[in-house]
């Protein structure tokens, strides 16, 4: 994700912190740096357990602020909800163009039958 919000960061430039998707920008923006001190925290409560013995109570607290964090992440996942009404008519559509789809392909499959039986007819040299 960090590599992701780096690559839009450089490519709107000044433009992807004032355009109109900013406030989803800072959203982005937030949720990375929170990834990102959550990956620094493990780093820092699995070399404190290394050091000490007595670290594995400090790492409880590490752990509660960890899932914290994991739960921000979950939040990246309503951006996704604004493409669910589009996702649900796209579904919707392919669902009632089965039925169409079905007939269609029944009535080829019957006309490949029928020039089948006909050519094959002709090569044999009888008429139909």
């Amino acid at each position: 994700f960090a590599m992701e919000l780096a690559c839009r960061i450089y490519a709107g430039r000044r433009h992807y912190y004032i355009g109109p998707g900013w406030k989803w920008a800072v959203f982005d923006t937030f949720l990375v740096s929170l990834q990102i001190v959550e990956e620094v925290m493990k780093l820092l409560a699995a070399l404190a357990d290394s050091i000490s013995a007595a670290g594995s109570q400090g790492s409880m607290s590490h752990v509660r602020v960890l899932q914290m964090v994991r739960m921000f992440r979950i939040l990246r996942m309503f951006r996704i909800l604004q493409f669910v009404n589009e996702l649900r008519v796209i579904a919707t559509s392919i669902l009632n163009s089965t039925k169409s789809l079905f007939w269609t392909i029944v009535l080829l499959i019957i006309i490949i039958y029928a020039l089948a039986v006909y050519f094959t007819q002709i090569s044999v040299g009888t008429s139909p």
